[in-house]
């Protein structure tokens, strides 16, 4: 069998999918003047699907607040809330469901998280789309691999197929979106299920085909963040915080196909 890919094995994914002239208009578009209080570095663990637009807001940020350090640790939702519900030092928490986030608020490790973005299913193929996929249902004939039911995409994964009938025989169940989308881009499997957002950032090395009723409300999930209560640098954890729930935030996350957050 074909050795698994790494996360570090994507990073040919975290392309923007801006073209080079939008890039310069949008990144002159960040955050306003910058704060001398907005210093130090911030750890913001966030969700996998969220690592190409966060790279990149990341470094928006850092331009506008050039005292600024902002780091990343990207996994599953579930898996960051109990890291942060364990201590883990992190200033900003940013989850790929409400349940993750819920499960670190009970805790008592974040409060009043803001919802920031949605996203919806589709299944992956690789370029060209050599079984012929044009739905879900086809998924029964080929092999693929799915999120654990532990973690948000898993969870909606799991909640498509059983709307459309069918019980899933995935070839292998990943740990994290990013994982799923490896192992059809490595041939490993035929399909998976991942965001439209994952499909699109690997600028041509893998498609995308909709799920039907993917804009069904239960299965599209909502991204909240919030700043962890125990950080030790809360001026710029909110700052960060409040960066990507702006108005500039937002024009970065739509232009990797983010879709806003419901009211």
């Amino acid at each position: 069998m074909p050795r698994r890919p790494t996360l570090a094995s994507l990073a040919v994914l975290a392309v923007p999918i801006l073209g080079v002239a939008a890039a310069v208009a949008l990144r002159g578009s960040g955050s306003t003047t910058a704060d001398p209080g907005v210093t130090g570095t911030v750890t913001v663990f966030a969700a996998s699907s969220l690592t190409d637009v966060f790279t990149d807001m990341g470094k928006r940020f850092e331009d506008a607040h050039p005292g600024a350090n902002v780091v990343f640790s990207f996994a599953a939702s579930s898996t960051l809330a109990a890291q942060v519900n364990q201590g883990a030092p992190a200033d900003v928490l940013a989850t790929a469901d409400e349940d993750s986030m819920q499960t670190a608020s009970k805790a008592g490790s974040t409060a009043n998280p803001t919802r920031f973005a949605r996203n919806i299913l589709q299944v992956v193929v690789p370029t060209g789309n050599p079984k012929s996929l044009t739905g879900i249902h086809d998924l029964d004939r080929v092999s693929y691999a799915l999120c654990d039911q532990a973690v948000p995409c898993g969870k909606y994964s799991a909640l498509a197929l059983k709307k459309n009938g069918m019980t899933p025989h995935p070839r292998s169940y990943e740990t994290n979106v990013r994982n799923v989308l490896a192992r059809v881009i490595s041939g490993e499997v035929d399909a998976g299920i991942v965001y439209r957002t994952d499909v699109i950032a690997t600028k041509g090395s893998a498609t995308g085909v909709d799920i039907a009723d993917a804009d069904d409300p239960d299965l599209q999930n909502i991204y909240p963040i919030a700043v962890v209560n125990d950080t030790k640098n809360k001026n710029t954890a909110q700052a960060w915080a409040d960066y990507v729930t702006s108005a500039a935030g937002q024009r970065v996350l739509a232009s990797y196909a983010f879709l806003p957050a419901p009211r």
